[in-house]
């Protein structure tokens, strides 16, 4: 299997564990707040992420060697994308918010590549954008949503050029760091960038050893080990093509929805998760045709 597929797999394993986040947190107490969860999050995966860096890899690279800057502009974007995710999701709802940030991610990538190479992308990566988009909204929206607040798209919208940015600067770092430290030091100043957040959210609501344990996977697995697997796959796969991919969050989740939580299938959803998954394999298409 070449690196383009291994690239793939890696993005599409990332998109998987983030799409157990919204099962996590329905199992989690009521009074959850989500910003503290988004916080907690971003804590708990950028320190596992530099420790299983550390453990791994050996020690960091020379401060002298180390792409600051980018760090912290990537570090930026992701604080900014949970904080202006969670916020989107309050205001819009789970289904609207979660649409404009992910669905969105794919098309801000896709103007800043046509803008850096002055060059618009091709019709079959453009048609395989075009129907993961469109899949993923049937999958996400449901029958009769309505009435959304202009403030809560535009928070849900800030997220997808956060979460964009975030992206494009990742694929953009050396090389000689690896996958493993890239994502360690970017979710490490993450980590550090939001965690001031902690003092104004009220974490009451974490009183049972259930909770923590959720906590603990939802930093671990469905953070610092995703993202270690998105990092990986950008180095392999262009980014525009990783983001798309990401679209399989809804799908996956849809799915955990179903089989765990309760919830019920209804046409739109598998039609748009047909959709999704054809649109996913005009993009695998694509990049063995490039």
């Amino acid at each position: 299997m070449n690196s383009f597929f291994m690239g793939l797999l890696a993005v599409a394993a990332a998109a998987v564990l983030w799409g157990t986040t919204g099962t996590i947190q329905a199992f989690l107490p009521e009074a959850r707040d989500p910003l503290a969860v988004g916080a907690l999050r971003l804590i708990i995966g950028g320190a596992g992420l530099l420790i299983f860096a550390r453990a791994l890899t050996g020690p960091l690279p020379q401060w002298r060697q180390l792409p600051k800057r980018a760090v912290i502009l990537a570090g930026l974007s992701m604080a900014a994308y949970n904080a202006l995710f969670f916020f989107g999701v309050a205001q819009a709802g789970v289904a609207m918010g979660t649409l404009v940030a992910l669905g969105s991610a794919p098309i801000w990538v896709a103007l800043y590549t046509a803008f850096r190479d002055r060059a618009l992308p091709g019709a079959l990566p453009l048609l395989g954008q075009g129907m993961a988009i469109i899949g993923g909204a049937l999958v996400i929206l449901a029958p009769g949503v309505s009435n959304v607040p202009l403030l809560g798209l535009g928070f849900a919208a800030g997220a997808g050029v956060s979460y964009a940015a975030y992206a494009v600067i990742s694929a953009q770092m050396p090389t000689h760091l690896g996958p493993l430290w890239v994502a360690a030091l970017v979710f490490g100043a993450a980590a550090v960038i939001i965690s001031p957040g902690l003092l104004v959210v009220n974490l009451a609501w974490i009183d049972s050893l259930t909770s923590l344990v959720l906590l603990v996977f939802l930093g671990l697995g469905a953070t610092a080990l995703a993202y270690w697997c998105f990092t990986w796959g950008l180095r392999r796969v262009p980014v525009g093509t990783a983001v798309t991919f990401t679209l399989i969050e809804p799908l996956s989740a849809f799915l955990l929805a179903v089989t765990l939580v309760g919830e019920t299938a209804n046409a739109q959803s598998i039609i748009g998760a047909a959709i999704l998954l054809s649109g996913l394999f005009v993009l695998t298409r694509a990049g063995r045709a490039g």
